[in-house]
C-alpha cells in the first residue's frame, strides 16, 4: 500500500493515526514521530541515494532556472 494507507487506516489504532488534513506547520512532534515510524517501515522508502540524487537534480534545475 501506500504511506497514507499507513497513516490513516482505520486498522491502525486511532492513537496512531495522523490527521492528513492538518496543514505541515500544524503537524506537532507526535504526528511527525508517527510519520517517520511509518516512513521507516515502508517497504517501498526509496534509498538515501534516491533522496540525494532527487534533491541534487532539484538544485539544478532551479540554478538553471534563476540563470538562464
Amino acid at each position: 500500500g501506500n504511506l497514507l494507507d499507513v497513516l490513516t487506516s482505520a486498522a491502525v489504532p486511532r492513537e496512531q493515526r495522523v490527521n492528513v488534513s492538518k496543514r505541515v506547520r500544524d503537524l506537532n512532534v507526535s504526528d511527525w514521530a508517527l510519520i517517520m515510524r511509518a516512513f521507516h517501515n515502508w517497504p517501498f522508502k526509496p534509498t538515501v541515494r534516491q533522496l540525494v540524487s532527487s534533491l541534487l537534480m532539484s538544485l539544478i534545475c532551479i540554478h538553471c532556472r534563476i540563470y538562464t
